[in-house]
């Protein structure tokens, strides 16, 4: 979608958090965190739309994506489409590599994209 990947580029992305992995694979499940308000989001990764109008509820919103090792780091940012009944959009992710299990907490708004930096572990 040409326009939410304008959208998208016009926003700051604030990395607010960075995690290690060991697989070449990670699960995401991503849920609303809090009460269930409307809140819609897309999902970017590396900066290539993967997820799009899709609305937080108590349901796992799942998916699988490659962990590029070529990458310093690999991006997840959350672009909100709209900030539900109660601002910002928020989510609870979590990512598991498999081995580890990480449980995040992330808020987007109109101005800023939440980020996730992957860093694959070095052997």
């Amino acid at each position: 979608n040409y326009v939410i990947e304008k959208e998208y580029s016009e926003r700051k992305n604030e990395v607010v958090n960075e995690i290690e992995v060991e697989s070449d694979t990670i699960q995401i499940d991503m849920y609303d965190n809090g009460e269930i308000d409307g809140d819609i989001i897309c999902l970017f990764y590396n900066k290539t739309l993967v997820f799009f109008n899709q609305k937080l509820t108590h349901k796992s919103i799942k998916m699988s994506l490659p962990v590029d090792s070529t990458l310093e780091a690999n991006e997840l940012s959350m672009f909100a489409e709209n900030l539900g009944l109660i601002p910002p959009n928020t989510a609870l992710v979590v990512i598991n590599d498999g081995k580890k299990r990480h449980e995040l907490r992330l808020s987007s708004s109109l101005e800023k994209n939440a980020t996730i930096r992957i860093r694959k572990k070095k052997k």
